[in-house]
């Protein structure tokens, strides 16, 4: 890996590098993280509709109840 690429240079402190280096393999690994939230959530997102309006009837009741 190439750091100066990734912002990295000689005069940084060692803390500055972790923590751009941090940053870098965060942005790596996002995309492969948001894939696999999709693909267990995926099947779930038509009913996300019905379970919002099942969470909205439970909220109201419990907040008239404790009126």
């Amino acid at each position: 890996m190439k750091l100066r690429s990734k912002g990295i240079s000689s005069d940084m402190s060692p803390e500055a590098i972790m923590e751009r280096l941090t940053i870098v393999r965060d942005l790596y690994e996002a995309p492969k993280q948001l894939s696999d939230f999709n693909k267990i959530t995926g099947p779930y997102a038509r009913q996300l509709p019905e379970l919002r309006e099942r969470i909205a009837a439970i909220e109201k009741r419990t907040t008239n109840e404790h009126k």
